[in-house]
C-alpha cells in the first residue's frame, strides 16, 4: 500500500469532521458526560471547558472516589488528583499539557507540531489505519492513527507523567457525530497501565461565555505558584 504524507491525512481529517471554516466558527466550547472505570463498577461524571487561544479546564467526579481537576491559563498548568495535593506540571509535561489545550488544534496542527511522517498502516478494531507519528514543538512523539477509509482518528498513542514515573497511555476514539457542523467523537477510552476510563460525552455546546474565574488557576495551585 502507498503511503499518503502526513500532511494529506492530517488535512483530510479535518476536511471529514467538518472543514476548517466550520472549526473556526467555534471559539469555546463545553462539553459534559459520564465516565467509567472499567472492571470496577465505579461510574462517575465530567465536564470541560476549552476557550482559545489555549484555556481548559476538566473535572471528573467519583461518588466513591472524589473528585479530579486539571487545566491551563495557557500559562500553569496543573492537576488535582482525588488523592494527595495539587501539582503545577514543570518542563515537558507542562508543554504537553497546553499544547493539548490548544483550542482547535486539529487546524494548528502545523504549528504545535515540528514533524509529521506516515511511518506505515496497523490493523485498528479489525480495520487498517494509516500511522502518523506526531514530534511537538517540546514534548515526546504522538503516533496517531487514522482509518483507511474514513481518514477518522481511531487511536492515539502517547507517553504521560504519572506521580510514579512515565507511563504509555492508549486512547482510543470513535462513535463521530456531528456538534455544531463538527464531528466529535462519543466515545474515547484510555489505558494506562491497568486502568482503563471510558468517557462518553453526551453534551456539547459552543460559543457560550465560560464561567468567570474557571481557568484561572485554582487555590491549592496559587498557593504552591507562592511557594516557587
Amino acid at each position: 500500500m502507498d503511503l499518503p504524507k502526513a500532511e494529506a491525512i492530517l488535512d483530510k481529517f479535518v476536511a471529514v469532521t467538518g472543514g476548517e471554516a466550520a472549526y473556526r466558527k467555534h471559539h469555546s466550547k463545553f462539553s459534559s458526560g459520564t465516565v467509567e472505570i472499567v472492571g470496577t463498577g465505579i461510574t462517575g461524571t465530567f465536564l470541560g471547558y476549552h476557550a482559545e487561544p489555549n484555556f481548559s479546564y476538566m473535572e471528573m467526579s467519583f461518588p466513591t472516589i472524589g473528585e479530579s481537576r486539571q487545566g491551563t491559563d495557557g500559562d500553569v498548568a496543573w492537576v488535582i488528583p482525588p488523592s494527595g495535593g495539587a501539582k503545577i506540571k514543570q518542563g515537558d509535561e507542562r508543554a504537553m499539557g497546553i499544547m493539548a489545550a490548544r483550542f482547535n488544534s486539529e487546524i494548528h496542527w502545523r504549528q504545535l507540531y515540528k514533524r509529521a511522517e506516515t511511518v506505515g498502516t496497523e490493523s485498528v478494531e479489525g480495520k487498517p489505519a494509516y500511522i502518523v507519528v506526531m514530534t511537538p514543538q517540546q514534548g515526546k512523539p504522538i503516533t496517531e492513527f487514522f482509518d483507511v477509509r474514513s481518514n477518522l482518528l481511531v487511536k492515539m498513542i502517547l507517553k504521560e507523567q504519572t506521580g510514579t514515573g512515565e507511563q504509555r497511555a492508549e486512547v482510543d476514539v470513535g462513535d463521530y457525530r456531528q456538534e455544531g457542523g463538527v464531528a466529535e467523537p462519543h466515545q474515547i477510552t484510555q489505558k494506562m497501565g491497568a486502568i482503563t476510563f471510558i468517557m462518553r460525552p453526551d453534551t456539547f455546546r459552543f460559543n457560550e461565555e465560560p464561567p468567570k474565574g474557571i481557568f484561572d488557576p485554582p487555590a491549592e495551585v496559587k498557593a504552591l505558584l507562592g511557594k516557587q
